[in-house]
C-alpha cells in the first residue's frame, strides 16, 4: 500500500510599507522612528515560528512565499535569515558555490556524467568536463509524494 506524504507550501506575511494603501485590507505598518528594532523583532519572531511549526508538523515544503506588505523593506540579510530558518526546517536545499559539489555527489551515488548532463544538472566545460550547473541558490527538492 503507497502513503503520501503530505507537503506544504509557506507563506510569510511581511507586514511593513512605506506607507498604508487606502485601498489594502491586509494588516501592514507604515515605516516608522522605530523601523530597524522593529523589523528585527518581526525577523527573530518569524524565526521562532518557523521552528516551533516545523518541529509541529514535520514535513517538508516545496514552497517558500513572501507576501503582504513590501517584503524587500525587510531587507537582504533578514530576509536571508528568514529563507536559511525555511530551508533548514523545512527541507529546502542550498547548492553551494562550487563546482563540483553536486557532480562529486551525484558520482558516489552510481550516476554518470553523461545522466547528470542529460538530466540538466550539469553542463560541459571548455575542456570537455562537465561543472555543476545549479550553485549558490536555494534549491527546492523533487520529493516522491507517494513514498
Amino acid at each position: 500500500m503507497e502513503t503520501e506524504q503530505t507537503v506544504i507550501g509557506l507563506y510569510i506575511h511581511v507586514p511593513f510599507c512605506v506607507r498604508k494603501c487606502p485601498y489594502c485590507d491586509f494588516y501592514s505598518l507604515p515605516r516608522s522612528a522605530q523601523w530597524e528594532a522593529t523589523a528585527d523583532a518581526y525577523t527573530d519572531a518569524v524565526v521562532r515560528d518557523l521552528a516551533a511549526w516545523s518541529d509541529r508538523l514535520s514535513v517538508p515544503a516545496d514552497t517558500l512565499y513572501f507576501g503582504g506588505g513590501t517584503p524587500s523593506l525587510l531587507g537582504g540579510m533578514r530576509i536571508a535569515r528568514i529563507v536559511d530558518a525555511a530551508a533548514r526546517r523545512f527541507g529546502l536545499g542550498c547548492a553551494p558555490d562550487t563546482w563540483e559539489s553536486l557532480t562529486s555527489a551525484m558520482k558516489q551515488k552510481g550516476y554518470t556524467e553523461r545522466e547528470l548532463y542529460d538530466a540538466g544538472l550539469v553542463r560541459r566545460g571548455r575542456n570537455g568536463g562537465v561543472y555543476d550547473a545549479f550553485r549558490n541558490r536555494l534549491m527546492f527538492p523533487v520529493i516522491d509524494v507517494r513514498g
